[in-house]
Parts: structure tokens; C-alpha cells; sequence
């Protein structure tokens, strides 16, 4: 089983989409030609996770266990660029495999919702990224999204904040009130992906709804 598992890492094929700060930075064409090509990769990108989950006995079925197996594996396979709790270039690549990974899972599960590249506010944060959109009873003037690329990846740097035990020091303006301020680390929820795709079913239910 680890020699499988180390033959899977090696013949992963990185994705090497942009992440999603600088897909807010380029011009339009480029970010929604990024787009295009995300979205016509993403079978292939969801693929090669399958692939390396595979050796570890998770086949990514779509069930609430293959998910919180996948987020137990991922809170393992997150691993820094040296020095800093920021995931290194495969981890990068792992947490957008896993943002398309779980926006399938839940167009599968509520057909309602959709990819859509994102454009309406250049000061949004999910602006010019491949987001989640579709959500009934959010009003569709709120441009309501899950940007999963900027979750997953918030995730990836939690995971190996928790695992250092570094705490946070805030780099504000000299003067600042809360310049060099310590967080300490947040612990880890242990079914995160398993409690967004909760959330993202509940947001199917209408708020004014009466049992």
C-alpha cells in the first residue's frame, strides 16, 4: 500500500492553472480563457485525484464517507513551502483539484447549480474566478457564490498552521492598533468538507420555510 501510494504522488500531474489571486489580477481575456480551460480539464483534474486517492482505499464515490475520508487525507498530504505555513506547489495544486472535486459533487447533488466565471465587482474577492453560482433563495442581485478554490486552499493554510502551532503575527501600518498582533491557531474541524457541503444544502431550503 505506501509503495502504491508514493507511485501515485509521483505520477501526478500538477495542475498548473493559476490560483485565484492572480486570476484577479489579469486581464479579462486571459482570466476567462483560464476559465475555459479549468473547466475543460476539470474531468481530467478530477481524474488524476481519484488516481491518487486511489492507493489509500478511497474511490471518491460521491458519499459523505469517500468525502470525510478525503478531508482526513488532506489534512495529511498538506505540506509547506519551506520556512512558512503556505502550501507548497503540489499541495497548491491538491487544493484546486479538491475545489473542483467537491463544486461537481454538489452540482451533482443540487442540479440547480453551476460553474460561472466570475465578474461583477472588480473589488470582490471571488472576482474573475471559476465560483459556485445557482443558489435559489439567495436572491440573484447578491451574486451569491462559493468560491471554492479561496476556501479549500484557506483550509490547506489552516491545516499547517494548526500543525506548526505558529501563531499569526499581524503586519499592519506602524501605528496601528493591531499591528504585530498574536492569533494563535484556530484547532482544526475535523469534517470540514463533509460540514460545507451541508451548508451548501441547506442553502436549498427557504428561509422563510414553515415545518
Amino acid at each position: 500500500m505506501a509503495s502504491r501510494a508514493i507511485e501515485s504522488w509521483a505520477s501526478y500531474p500538477l495542475n498548473e492553472q493559476d490560483p485565484y489571486w492572480i486570476l484577479q489580477e489579469l486581464p479579462r481575456t486571459e482570466a476567462r480563457a483560464q476559465f475555459e480551460r479549468t473547466m475543460t480539464s476539470k474531468s481530467d483534474r478530477i481524474v488524476a485525484l481519484r488516481n491518487l486517492l486511489e492507493p489509500v482505499g478511497n474511490s471518491l464515490d460521491g458519499s459523505d464517507r469517500d468525502v470525510q475520508l478525503l478531508n482526513d487525507w488532506f489534512v495529511e498530504a498538506m505540506s509547506p513551502l519551506s520556512g512558512t505555513d503556505t502550501p507548497d506547489g503540489v499541495s497548491l495544486s491538491v487544493c484546486e483539484d479538491v475545489a473542483l472535486y467537491l463544486g461537481d459533487l454538489m452540482i451533482s447533488r443540487h442540479p440547480e447549480l453551476y460553474w460561472e466565471f466570475f465578474t461583477w465587482g472588480k473589488k470582490n474577492v471571488s472576482y474573475q474566478c471559476h465560483v459556485i453560482m445557482g443558489f435559489p433563495f439567495d436572491g440573484p442581485a447578491l451574486h451569491a457564490n462559493l468560491d471554492l478554490a479561496r476556501i479549500v486552499h484557506s483550509y490547506g493554510v489552516h491545516v499547517l498552521e494548526a500543525r506548526s502551532g505558529s501563531p499569526t503575527i499581524l503586519e499592519l501600518p506602524e501605528g496601528h492598533p493591531l499591528n504585530q498582533f498574536r492569533l494563535d491557531p484556530v484547532p482544526l474541524k475535523a469534517q470540514n468538507f463533509v460540514e460545507l457541503l451541508d451548508k451548501t444544502s441547506r442553502r436549498f431550503i427557504p428561509k422563510n420555510r414553515s415545518d
